[in-house]
């Protein structure tokens, strides 16, 4: 079994991403204070390593396909992991709807979608988890 901490962070192009906790140790990285309404998106290689972290607008159903052209600005990379930054509540109405549109839009364009984490105040949650998807990380995440 692997256990992750916020102190075992990957590294570019080296460690494989394989837990949430190691997506969200990542994203905590590159966040700025105050919070502001943004989404970075991290681009993955076929090896699951980061290949790109960037920092885009709010995501909504208008802004996903130039989420696709950061991801697509590098070759090495073949998936994406949203996280999307909330200044307030992290949950809001209309992320599952939001959520099946941007798989069908990364699906169409050849990048899959692996996951996609919103971050506010009071913690964070995966869309997904409104869906009863599956975890589609490699190893839960367990913290000691």
């Amino acid at each position: 079994m692997r256990t992750t901490s916020f102190f075992t962070i990957p590294r570019p192009y080296l460690d494989p991403i394989g837990s949430l906790l190691e997506v969200v140790s990542i994203a905590c990285l590159a966040l700025s204070r105050p919070l502001c309404n943004s989404t970075l998106v991290l681009s993955l290689n076929s090896e699951m390593c980061a290949v790109g972290l960037a920092q885009c607008e709010p995501l909504s159903s208008s802004v996903v396909h130039n989420l696709i052209g950061q991801v697509a600005l590098n070759p090495e990379a073949s998936s994406a992991v949203l996280i999307s930054l909330r200044e307030h509540t992290p949950h809001h109405h209309g992320d599952e709807v939001l959520l099946q549109h941007m798989k069908t839009v990364f699906e169409h364009s050849g990048i899959v979608l692996r996951d996609w984490v919103v971050m506010g105040r009071g913690g964070l949650y995966c869309p997904r988890s409104l869906l009863n998807e599956p975890d589609p990380w490699l190893y839960s995440t367990t913290i000691w």
